[in-house]
């Protein structure tokens, strides 16, 4: 993996680099129900992407911003659940 970020970030190829963090991510949440972990490859995208100089850039931005923010709402949740706070958790999930 860090040889793949490494020839990526070489090649200055951010919107592929960003693109392979979000496989990841995506990978962490189906293969592995890690969403902490996957949330983290998920900020690391949108930071690559924000270094890149695509065309559709704002586009991707913005679906990754609300992609990250669901995920944060979800842990969020499971954290209240897990810590005993069932209304917090019911209030996140409305």
């Amino acid at each position: 993996m860090s040889t793949i970020i490494s020839f990526y970030q070489k090649a200055k190829a951010y919107e592929n680099l960003a693109n392979f963090y979000d496989a990841c991510a995506q990978v962490e949440i189906d293969e592995y129900r890690d969403y902490e972990k996957a949330l983290g490859a998920m900020r690391e995208a949108k930071a690559q992407l924000d270094k890149s100089a695509a065309s559709n850039k704002d586009l991707k931005q913005n679906a990754l911003v609300k992609r990250i923010n669901y995920i944060e709402q979800f842990v969020s949740a499971r954290e209240a659940l897990s810590g005993g706070d069932s209304q917090t958790m019911a209030t996140i999930c409305e």
